[in-house]
């Protein structure tokens, strides 16, 4: 309007035409105003967030969000309480807010009139908080106030923690590993201690009094010699000097051999398979004997419980003793084969023989002691010989299954 008094000073002071508009006279003339087409003014709220509280305690530094710097919740804090406002003066009791802490709510929440946000045990990371208003007509502020606010985790939930306990428990896994390491090499020590203690038990007693007694014979038989004024046969006392001789050198060849042993330690695995230890026994009967002592592997090696490679073991080595020994043998065959399901050991002589079926003589127990083994593993074990024919011993164990050691197969 040109003027604001309205009052002409003449009646009427306003008009109203048959449009429903509405002729009011001034000073400066005529106003006029159509009613219907008045467009009403819809101001927004602004939001604002006033303070925030940590625990009950008030924050004064970027609780405003003005200065953009993030608001940080010390580790161990449990309840972040925020205060917000939208400044009106039309009608404050209309306004409505909402909030969403971005990270931590999916969605907005419409919190009516309420002008304060909770949030308890809030997780350590990043969060935005967003608050919003409206003047009651469904128009919320364009523009939302915000906040950046920082949860510290606690210290078993960083990630240096997580480093640290890491190694804790590498050091950890270690440290078992390595007391492990010293007990298995304390017990290794041990045992070849006691070993060695008994291989020098051996040698200074048994294989000592061996040597004398060999020595005794020798000089009886000396004398057995000396007293005859003339040269005869060899009667039953100078047979029965010399048998004993020969027992005694094989029974010091034994005791040397199991002094060798004990004092061998073969560490690496190589010494330790069935063939290598099969191939140094056979070295061993071969060192003081006439006996010519082949030994054969075939097939491809695959190893066994230890228990059941004792067990054949020890069976070649009765074998191959009671060859060298008792059967006056020349030659000696030891074959040990690999096949595709079975383990093979077998033992020839071309030795004197004997008859299988004939008692054993007393104090002589090897042949049922080698059943014994072969039994104890489920091994089937063949016994042939004639007397002057030789001898052929035979032990077959089927490897085919996950646990060898308890199959069981028909002893022959």
């Amino acid at each position: 309007m040109k003027i604001s008094e309205c009052s002409s000073g003449g009646r009427p002071a306003g008009w109203r035409m048959q449009d429903g508009s509405l002729w009011f006279a001034t000073l400066k003339g005529v106003a006029s105003v159509l009613p219907g087409s008045h467009l009403e003014r819809r101001i927004e709220p602004v939001a604002a967030i006033e303070q925030v509280a940590i625990d009950d305690q008030l924050v004064e530094d970027g609780a405003d969000g003005a200065s953009g710097a993030a608001l940080v919740v010390p580790a161990g804090r449990e309840r972040i309480t925020i205060h917000y406002a939208a400044p009106s003066f039309q009608a404050p009791q209309k306004l409505i807010f909402r909030y969403m802490l971005r990270g931590f709510d999916h969605e907005w929440v419409t919190a009516g009139s309420r002008r304060t946000a909770y949030y308890t045990n809030v997780p350590a990371g990043r969060y935005e908080f967003l608050v919003s208003a409206s003047n009651g007509d469904g128009v919320w502020s364009e523009f939302s106030a915000t906040i950046v606010i920082v949860v510290k985790p606690r210290f078993y939930r960083t990630w240096w923690f997580y480093l640290l306990l890491a190694l804790v428990v590498a050091c950890a896994t270690y440290g078992v590993y390595w007391l492990r390491v010293r007990s298995v090499e304390a017990s290794y020590q041990a045992v070849m201690g006691e070993r060695n203690r008994i291989a020098r038990e051996i040698h200074d007693t048994l294989a000592q009094g061996y040597v004398g007694v060999s020595l005794q014979l020798e000089m009886v038989g000396r004398m057995l010699k000396s007293s005859r004024s003339w040269p005869t046969e060899p009667g039953p006392i100078e047979g029965l000097v010399e048998s004993t001789k020969e027992m005694v050198r094989s029974s010091l060849e034994e005791a040397r051999r199991s002094i060798w042993n004990l004092r061998s330690a073969q560490s690496d695995a190589e010494a330790e398979t069935l063939p290598a230890r099969l191939a140094a026994t056979v070295r061993g009967k071969q060192e003081g004997s006439a006996a010519a002592i082949q030994l054969t592997v075939t097939g491809t090696f695959r190893p066994l419980e230890r228990s059941v490679e004792d067990e054949m073991l020890r069976i070649g080595q009765e074998a191959v003793s009671n060859a060298v020994r008792h059967a006056s043998a020349t030659a000696v065959e030891v074959l040990l084969k690999y096949d595709t399901g079975w383990l093979r050991l077998k033992v020839s002589d071309d030795g004197k023989g004997f008859l299988p079926i004939a008692s054993t003589p007393q104090g002589h127990y090897g042949l049922q002691g080698m059943k014994e083994r072969a039994a104890a593993i489920g091994a089937k074990l063949r016994i042939e010989s004639s007397p002057g024919s030789g001898t052929s011993i035979e032990a077959s164990l089927a490897i085919s299954g996950a646990n060898t050691a308890n199959k069981r197969v028909e002893q022959g």
